[in-house]
């Protein structure tokens, strides 16, 4: 039995379609403020949102995590992707390392300011 080569383009076809809305929609979810907020580390980030301009403000729009801290461009995107998951063990690492919060803010703070750079140089 063989198989036509329009049944293989096609099913090829409709594969790819499959597996770029899955991969789309986990991007979709890693950028979303309820994926930002699950984790343990920055659990006490969203009560210190709620006090900034950034949650409320008078004309009613919002700045979500995604729209500073997530490039738009798709292939900056990607990579700042990868970044943040390797530094999400180094920073659990950190925390394990360090007790107190404050010392564990300042870490956080530091490697805030490294990204902000490598954000500026690139036009980010």
């Amino acid at each position: 039995m063989t198989i036509g080569l329009g049944i293989l383009v096609t099913g090829g076809f409709l594969a790819g379609l499959l597996f770029w809305q899955a991969f789309n929609t986990g991007m979709e979810y890693t950028n979303s403020e309820q994926f930002c907020v699950s984790c343990h580390t920055m659990s006490h980030n969203e009560a210190e949102l709620q006090e900034t301009v950034h949650w409320k403000n008078r004309t009613g729009v919002r700045a979500y995590c995604a729209d500073c801290h997530v490039p738009h461009n798709f292939t900056d995107k990607i990579a700042r992707k990868m970044q943040a998951s390797r530094m999400y063990h180094i920073i659990v690492q950190i925390k394990l390392l360090v007790k107190c919060r404050q010392d564990v803010k300042c870490c956080l703070t530091s490697w805030v300011i490294l990204i902000r750079k490598k954000n500026l140089k690139r036009n980010v």
